[in-house]
């Protein structure tokens, strides 16, 4: 059995902001020049990625570390 695959169209509609094809099919509308899509016609646009509603960081340093190349003799800094 085939499983069903991503079906943006070419029309004003609604989009799956969450769906886990979303930026597949924003690529597709791109690529084909759409000025409007929509998951009118595709199975998964009632589907939603799982996602955390509340950022949160994983990293407590707050400073950054620059690549070599930028802070050796030539260097941008």
């Amino acid at each position: 059995m085939m499983e069903p695959a991503p079906n943006p169209i070419c029309k004003y509609g609604e989009r799956n902001l969450f769906c886990v094809h979303y930026g597949a099919c924003l690529d597709h509308a791109v690529s084909n020049k759409w000025r409007r899509w929509s998951c009118e016609a595709c199975s998964f646009r009632c589907v939603q990625e799982e996602r955390n509603l509340v950022p949160t960081v994983n990293d407590s340093n707050i400073y950054y570390e620059l690549p070599p190349v930028l802070t050796e003799a030539g260097g941008i800094f």
